[in-house]
């Protein structure tokens, strides 16, 4: 008697088994078949929104700690950001998020180009005399440069024909900051430069695009 009621016990618990392993195959596949479904939806809201809660105050947060002091070196030479050309602050969503089957890319962004700055003999004099320096802080603040252009040199260029530039990179993490000083000796603004300064964090949640 004993040897029958274990094996109906026994019994019992492989079809509860079983109906669980079958509930859950088929939660999972009716999960799969929504969010094929709903692809568009969660590549360009669901996620988005995700990574715009988690991440984007962060990215603004060393964008400002970044280029506050920056910026105020950046003044000694006469670079203003009045206008905030080109501004920019958000989180990659809908068209704007790269994709390719489950891949896929959304950005945090927060960028913003100084005013153009004329060109004359005095800024570049300025410009090569104590630029130098203004690199020196850069670098001793986690700054690096991302080639061997020499800072104090972008300037030279006496007949204003080719354009220009020296640019520098710190990392929080995952989070990359830029800093671009650009010369601009052609059409269709010649002889003006710039600053451009941006922090992105770039978050792929199932592997790069």
């Amino acid at each position: 008697m004993l040897v029958l009621e274990t094996e109906w016990y026994t019994c019992q618990m492989n079809s509860k088994t079983k109906r669980i392993i079958t509930i859950v195959a088929a939660s999972f596949f009716a999960l799969f078949v929504v969010l094929f479904l709903l692809r568009g939806v969660v590549r360009g809201t669901v996620i988005p929104s995700l990574v715009n809660t988690m991440y984007k105050d962060g990215v603004g947060k060393n964008f400002d700690q970044d280029f506050k002091p920056v910026n105020e070196k950046l003044a000694a030479f006469g670079f203003t950001f009045d206008k905030h050309l080109n501004a920019k602050y958000k989180c990659d969503s809908g068209k704007s998020v790269m994709y390719e089957g489950l891949k896929m890319d959304v950005s945090c962004l927060k960028t913003q180009r100084s005013d153009d700055r004329d060109f004359t003999a005095d800024f570049a004099g300025n410009w090569k005399q104590h630029s130098t320096v203004f690199e020196n802080y850069l670098q001793s603040t986690g700054w690096r440069k991302n080639a061997t252009q020499p800072i104090h040199e972008i300037y030279d260029n006496p007949n204003n024909d080719v354009s220009i530039g020296v640019e520098y990179l710190k990392k929080h993490s995952k989070t990359t900051c830029e800093l671009s000083v650009v010369y601009n000796a052609s059409y269709p603004a010649p002889q003006t430069t710039y600053v451009i300064e941006s922090c992105q964090r770039a978050v792929a949640p199932f592997g790069r695009y």
